[in-house]
């Protein structure tokens, strides 16, 4: 690990997403989460394994920004709220690869995580999830 993230319980997720991995908590009673934690909140364990994901889901919702608040990233940008496929209960957060105003978005549309270096020159730099479309998948035949 190249830098020092989050907390006990997310420094693993932070690693992955430099690894370009999608990870999710499973605890010992099959409960899968994110954002990660230490105590799960079905059964009240403290034991759990992180889980790779295949980085598949469809849009919840997204917003979109117009008003510049830093010095990147420049608006409009548009963040989006995707339901993972192999874990229906959770909902991740990214950036939105398409058309910065978001007017290429679709409820449910089918989307899969990439993976984005912020810039080295920042105080703690990182990687985002970034959320690109994914094509449908076509009949063969």
């Amino acid at each position: 690990m190249k830098n020092s993230y989050g907390d006990r319980d997310s420094t693993e997720w932070w690693q992955a997403l430099e690894r370009r991995e999608l990870l999710v908590q499973q605890c010992t009673c099959g409960t899968l989460r994110w954002a990660p934690r230490a105590i799960c909140n079905v059964c009240g364990s403290f034991d759990w394994d992180w889980l790779r994901t295949d980085g598949s889901g469809s849009v919840v919702s997204w917003t979109v920004t117009r008003r510049q608040f830093a010095p990147t990233p420049a608006v409009p940008f548009t963040v989006v709220l995707v339901r993972l496929d192999q874990a229906p209960n959770i909902l991740v957060p990214g950036r939105w690869a398409g058309r910065v105003d978001g007017s290429d978005l679709h409820i449910g549309q089918h989307v899969r995580a990439d993976f984005t270096p912020t810039d080295p020159a920042e105080a703690t730099p990182t990687t985002l999830i970034t959320w690109n479309e994914q094509p449908s998948n076509l009949a063969l035949g």
